[in-house]
């Protein structure tokens, strides 16, 4: 029983590594595009990942802001949609901080109506 335990711990730090909680696997490794890092005033790094799966996309583009932890693995510090000027473009994402906390100019919604 023990080894059931670990064995099920292990597997899913191991999954961690590469999916961070809150995203859905899919979109996070098969659709999602690098758009850089952050370091927040504490000096802790931050990777940026806008969803992005080309012909099929529309509307603007979900983001994760995801910080690595040794132990926990991917955690997702923030997320939220930015416009395409980003996503498409490569326009750089300016990234204010509320003390250590990341913040990004999320847009209220998928589309813009």
């Amino acid at each position: 029983m023990l080894a059931v335990v670990i064995l099920s711990l292990f597997t899913i730090r191991i999954y961690r590594e590469f999916v961070p909680a809150g995203a859905k696997p899919i979109a996070y490794l098969g659709f999602s595009i690098d758009a850089g890092n952050t370091v927040s005033p504490d000096g802790t790094l931050y990777s940026i990942r806008i969803n992005d799966a080309g012909g099929m996309h529309s509307g603007n583009h979900w983001t994760w802001v995801v910080h690595h932890h040794w132990f926990f693995g991917l955690r997702i510090k923030t997320a939220g949609y930015l416009g395409p000027e980003y996503a498409v473009d490569g326009k750089t994402i300016s990234v204010d901080w509320d003390g250590n906390e990341p913040v990004l100019p999320f847009l209220p919604g998928r589309y813009n109506d």
